[in-house]
């Protein structure tokens, strides 16, 4: 099949402040792929198969690079997954990235149970990118977190869902999309 390649830009403005873009996307049998740019990094990531990469639908929510089940949505999904960029230029590790998160969970949600899940292998082995999960207490969702590091900072790819079942059930897509990254250069240069 033919692949189409539709261009677009966006900014998003994630935790950590840094603004990012999705410089294109191609769809093709494997799903949607697509380039996110920003301060120091260039990473691609690909949907899996089923799934959709969203440039609009997570907007209003600070979210430009969203995914989804094909036949569902962003709002009306059980289950969705999105990617940020922290910087290591705002210090940024994954090791402090991480304690962030826990903290930020703790105090939000006395009682959740966070849980280091197995580490997944990506980019041909260069990278190893740790996991969490966030769930139980208060917190309504089931969540996992893989952080990825980079040579500027850390890319997340996040799954959250309102069902435990649907999460189970898609976490091997959540796997999937994490393992689609690919590292591209910190060197980038972004007029304004």
């Amino acid at each position: 099949m033919k692949c189409k390649l539709i261009l677009f830009l966006f900014s998003v403005l994630f935790i950590s402040g840094l603004k990012a873009q999705i410089l294109d996307s191609a769809q093709g049998e494997d799903g949607n792929s697509g380039i996110l740019y920003g301060d120091n990094h260039v990473y691609s990531l690909t949907a899996p198969k089923g799934w959709i990469l969203d440039n609009r639908a997570g907007v209003n929510q600070g979210l430009h690079a969203v995914f989804y089940k094909t036949g569902s949505s962003w709002e009306t999904g059980t289950t969705v997954m999105y990617t940020n960029y922290s910087t290591s230029a705002l210090g940024e590790t994954v090791e402090n990235t991480i304690e962030f998160d826990k903290n930020n969970f703790t105090k939000n949600y006395p009682g959740i149970e966070i849980k280091k899940e197995k580490d997944l292998i990506i980019d041909k082995g260069k990278l190893k990118a740790q996991t969490y999960s966030y769930q139980g207490a208060n917190y309504n969702n089931y969540e996992a977190v893989a952080y990825i590091p980079t040579k500027s900072g850390v890319a997340l790819v996040v799954i959250t869902s309102r069902d435990k079942k649907d999460f189970d059930l898609n976490y091997l897509a959540f796997e999937k999309l994490v393992e689609s990254f690919f590292w591209m250069t910190d060197k980038i240069e972004i007029n304004k």
